[in-house]
């Protein structure tokens, strides 16, 4: 069923195996249409320089579905991700307006699209409130979620230029 092949993608993405990742998320979509999934897709075909291939997947999974705010936010990320800035910040506009959900994953996106943009002062508030609380979370929570809490906070630390505390996460 949809939730055994996303324990199964959690698995292998977590040990670096993206590849057999992406096949149990799309399996996982094929059974059931969760927005969410579209987003996770996107973000393993993006972290992986597959930028063509994110879009394509985006255009066609979000034409079939009901995901707009996802999707909206997906295709953020990935312009993000790609380093397109202007694109990435209508995208995130866009997304503002069909009322997607953001998160803390989300959050490393729009530090890193204001840093680039000159934004540096909302970036640093932004991640320095992400830090904040994921290391209370590190304290609180010990080793539930630890790999990616640890990931958020080397991505966090790495945007404000701490490259001693990056290595302290990784």
């Amino acid at each position: 069923d949809a939730n055994m092949y996303w324990n199964f993608s959690i698995l292998f993405n977590r040990i670096g195996d993206y590849t057999r990742s992406l096949k149990y998320d799309n399996k996982a979509l094929s059974q059931v249409s969760d927005c969410y999934w579209i987003y996770e897709i996107n973000c393993y075909l993006s972290g992986q320089g597959r930028y063509n291939e994110a879009n394509q997947f985006l255009d066609s999974a979000c034409a079939v579905n009901s995901c707009e705010a996802f999707c909206l936010a997906s295709k953020f990320c990935l312009y993000t991700i790609k380093k397109d800035f202007d694109k990435a910040e209508e995208y995130y506009n866009k997304s503002l307006k069909a009322n997607y959900p953001w998160n803390h994953q989300d959050d490393i996106f729009l530090a890193c699209l204001y840093k680039e943009t000159g934004r540096r002062k909302e970036a640093f508030s932004i991640l320095n409130k992400l830090i904040s609380d994921y290391e209370e979370r590190l304290k609180r929570w010990g080793g539930w979620g630890i790999m990616d809490t640890k990931w958020q906070l080397t991505v966090a630390y790495a945007l404000l230029g701490e490259n001693k505390r990056v290595f302290q996460y990784l």
